[in-house]
């Protein structure tokens, strides 16, 4: 027989082969093999997850364009997410830095410079300085594009007038005024004080806040709405903006304490019943009002005392509305052009009435009020019996700006005086010479 002796089985003696390691998203694998039957067997080792992120910017930001970037997982770099950084935003400086200094023929430019570290290069409202003074008649005659044979004699026609125009006072400030007559020509320009000491032109080209002559603006808009009639109590007066709370005060601090009419207002120069009327219109009504002349102004309740950067020359054509009872006019220097006493061009001067006409007349006789020497504390009663003519006008300030701006049936003025480098106007005797250049003006150009 046969004798059949059963062992025990042995037990594997398993050893790794092979091993694929987990990544983010992948199981991984160790293989084992069986050293004696050769036997294998798996181990799957499970997907570890993403780990943490980090940031790769593949495209850098500019002040013009955006960038963008990934967020990558920091064990197996795969990218996660795509995102977006924006444009650099850019600081820039408040007020105006001249790039280019015009001359008698060509116009310069200026522009706000960046102040951001890096990018002191860009800058924004590149806007273009007219040529100065009278030398703007070239730069018109120039646009006309006349042409001539050899010997012919050009002859430039304007309506200057010598009798303004040689005004001069001895002070350390900056003034400049303008004059323009019914028909809109320029009848005088006075960029600066000193041609010969500065070729700047403040009329074409400076910036200022505008103060109180804004207010026949504020009123054309009040007038139109039905607030003609209005009347509002002068005294000091405290009101809500922002959550802040903000008062007004008057010039001198000087008020009526009694309800006082719109020509009142204007007489005085009341700032109550300006910020009254502004609150009552809405702030954006005025605002949308200077759009119309390519002014931009900020909606804010200080619009209403002139908290707005315009030059003397865009300020002035404003008050031609008032002057023509209702026409806005773009002025012209070069009235005719004749060659050898021919005429070969005329100029036309363009006129556009913006909204209604009666306002603007009802605002015109009101102006008148300011020269008023029976209303206590009106603006102008001081020089009324130095004109010889009925005149309108509205005065203005600010800490660093004085102004007139007026008119008689003959010529419409503008002047204004202050420091260049916004030195505080503190001198009572400079703040009146806008007034002197006006009554100058004013007598010597009289029908």
């Amino acid at each position: 027989y046969k004798e059949i002796e059963v062992l025990p089985a042995t037990r594997h003696e398993m050893q790794e082969v092979g091993h694929v390691e987990a990544s983010c998203t992948v199981d991984g694998v160790i293989t084992k093999e069986c050293s004696k039957c050769k036997i294998k067997e798996e181990v799957i080792i499970k997907a570890t997850g993403h780990g943490e992120t980090y940031q790769v910017v593949t495209l850098e930001p500019t002040p013009e364009s955006e960038g963008s970037y990934e967020e990558r997982c920091s064990i197996c770099d795969e990218v996660l997410f795509t995102g977006i950084i924006d444009k650099i935003a850019l600081e820039y400086e408040e007020n105006f830095t001249v790039d280019k200094e015009p001359t008698c023929t060509e116009s310069g430019s200026k522009s706000k410079h960046c102040i951001t570290k890096g990018y002191e290069d860009f800058k924004i409202e590149v806007t273009e300085i007219l040529p100065l003074g009278i030398d703007s008649v070239i730069t018109e005659f120039k646009d006309i594009n006349i042409t001539s044979n050899f010997n012919e004699v050009i002859k430039i026609h304007t309506d200057y007038n010598p009798n303004i125009n040689n005004i001069s006072y001895d002070i350390d400030a900056s003034y400049a005024s303008i004059a323009i007559n019914k028909e809109g020509f320029v009848c005088s320009i006075i960029g600066n004080n000193n041609y010969y000491d500065s070729t700047y032109n403040i009329v074409l080209n400076g910036n200022r806040d505008i103060g109180s002559t804004i207010k026949p603006i504020l009123y054309y808009e009040a007038i139109k709405c039905g607030f003609i009639d209005q009347k509002y109590y002068s005294s000091p007066y405290t009101f809500l903006h922002n959550d802040e709370y903000t008062t007004i005060n008057n010039y001198s601090n000087y008020y009526k304490n009694e309800y006082i009419s719109m020509e009142e207002a204007l007489a005085i120069s009341d700032n109550i019943y300006a910020i009254k009327t502004h609150q009552s219109l809405g702030y954006k009504t005025l605002a949308n009002h200077l759009k119309k002349y390519n002014i931009n102004a900020k909606p804010i309740p200080t619009l209403a005392l002139g908290n707005v950067g315009m030059s003397l020359y865009e300020l002035t054509k404003i008050y031609t509305q008032f002057f023509t009872e209702g026409y806005y006019l773009n002025p012209k220097f070069i009235k005719l052009i004749t060659i050898n006493n021919k005429i070969v061009h005329k100029t036309t001067v363009t006129k556009k009435m913006y909204g209604k006409q009666l306002p603007y007349i009802q605002i015109k006789n009101m102006l008148a009020s300011t020269f008023d020497t029976s209303i206590p504390h009106s603006t102008c009663s001081n020089i009324t019996y130095r004109l010889k003519t009925k005149c309108y006008a509205k005065t203005g300030s600010t800490d660093f700006d004085s102004y007139i701006i007026g008119f008689n049936d003959d010529i419409l003025v503008g002047a204004w005086v202050g420091y260049l480098d916004n030195q505080p106007l503190n001198d009572i005797n400079i703040k009146k010479i806008p007034k002197e250049i006006f009554i100058e003006y004013i007598n010597n150009t009289i029908s």
